[in-house]
């Protein structure tokens, strides 16, 4: 990023905020510009402009800035990949445009949307830095700041909401990057040939059905992980990078955690389980219907918590159903905990078809 480019988009930022007093042009010294992280497929950068206001050489200021070269269609039609990317971004510039205030505004930590522009090429987010340290992977303490934040984002977006949220603000109708109607070529990368791979083949469609019904729904945030999570020096944790936020099953951000984030424990005899889960999803619950209470206009029902633990079960498949033709990265118990769970619904042997695997999830894990 040039210098003449972050000037502006400073000085444009700056306007959206109370630093601008009766409609003075501010006085901007750019300090520095640093790129504190690249996108995938080499889609951009995401820059931190360091700034002194008005001649005050005294106080730093900063803002953060997604610069996104967007995906084109000049060769051809978009791969699946590229236009999932490409969504992603929209998506997160329309919740920094519209969502992030009301989030702030609720209590939920995350960066403040300054500014946003789109040309013909690229798209600019310009956003507020979130003080604290970037966290990577998480102890007890850290995993149970995070999941008390997911509650309030879902409690406050619960069920019906969420759908209004999509329609409104122009989040992703499903959350998460990992869903299945856009990982199609991961499904057919599982190898078929070996047991375990080609039950969970036929399974796909029949966890993606029974998740879209369950009762745990709400916006998710959608790439719930460590490097996503700021922790300053009171404890207060915040979320930032919304490309994958939208309408999901919520418990698909707690057990992405668990799995791919959460410090695993080389003393841990339990092949099947994280040593932190147990007590990550009481701590989850208990916040979530904390909050769920204090919403007065949600008159939903809150589901038990052993409806909690049926549909972590079917969370824990999904992701490993993505795995399984993505490549498999993150805690040892994953792979061991789908074979389980596989060998619940149809006792270790392969059914007949996809339809079959339909019928044994809906006995295996009924609604209620």
């Amino acid at each position: 990023m040039k210098k003449e480019e972050a000037l502006k988009l400073v000085a444009t930022s700056i306007k959206k905020t109370k630093n601008q007093k009766n409609g003075q042009n501010p006085i901007i010294d750019i300090v520095s510009i640093k790129t504190i992280a690249r996108l995938w497929a080499g889609m951009g950068c995401c820059n931190e402009i360091i700034y002194y206001l008005n001649n005050n050489d005294q106080k730093k200021m900063s803002i953060v800035c997604k610069e996104i070269s967007m995906p084109s269609v000049s060769d051809g039609e978009l791969s699946c990949g590229d236009a999932r990317k490409k969504n992603s971004y929209i998506v997160e510039k329309n919740f920094y445009d519209k969502f992030a205030a009301i989030l702030r505004n609720n209590q939920i930590n995350v960066p403040e949307g300054l500014y946003t522009i789109s040309t013909s090429t690229n798209l600019f987010i310009c956003m507020s830095k979130l003080q604290g340290t970037t966290l990577t992977g998480l102890n007890i303490e850290e995993a149970s700041k995070a999941v008390c934040w997911a509650a309030k984002l879902h409690a406050f977006t619960w069920q019906k909401k969420a759908e209004t949220f999509v329609e409104t603000i122009g989040l992703q109708k499903e959350g998460t990057y990992w869903y299945l109607s856009t990982r199609m070529e991961e499904l057919e990368n599982i190898q078929k040939n070996k047991s375990f791979e080609s039950r969970l083949f036929l399974a796909a469609h029949a966890i993606d059905k029974r998740l879209k019904k369950d009762p745990f729904q709400s916006i998710v945030h959608g790439d719930f992980k460590a490097n996503n999570m700021v922790c300053d020096e009171n404890n207060n944790l915040g979320m930032c990078d919304f490309q994958y936020c939208g309408k999901g099953c919520c418990l698909k951000d707690i057990c992405y955690m668990i799995a791919c984030y959460c410090n695993d424990d080389n003393n841990n005899h339990d092949l099947h389980h994280h040593h932190m889960e147990g007590k990550l999803f009481e701590i989850y619950y208990n916040e979530l219907k904390v909050n769920l209470d204090a919403n007065t206009d949600s008159s939903a029902k809150i589901p038990s918590y052993s409806e909690l633990l049926n549909t972590v079960d079917l969370c824990f498949l999904d992701l490993c159903r993505w795995m399984a033709g993505w490549g498999f990265w993150g805690n040892s118990f994953l792979i061991p905990r789908a074979k389980m769970i596989l060998n619940k619904i149809d006792k270790g042997e392969v059914l007949k078809d996809a339809e079959e695997y339909v019928t044994a999830i809906d006995l295996t894990y009924p609604l209620y």
